[in-house]
């Protein structure tokens, strides 16, 4: 996804509007999230590319 579909991705999973989503605006609990939301979008990926026999191009990552 470019960088505008990613901050509007981002805006949708963090529950913040699109105008607000920037990481250079962001709180240290919102960075936080923001990697959070990340690594499970990767994740989710992974899985994908491992259910059609893909080989993932992203490492697991550990959640809490």
């Amino acid at each position: 996804m470019g960088r505008s579909e990613a901050y509007r991705w981002l805006s949708g999973v963090l529950e913040i509007p699109f105008k607000e989503c920037h990481i250079g605006m962001f709180n240290e609990d919102q960075c936080r999230s923001a990697i959070m939301e990340c690594k499970r979008l990767l994740n989710d990926n992974r899985r994908l590319d491992l259910d059609f026999g893909a080989e993932p191009i992203t490492d697991f990552f550990d959640l809490p």
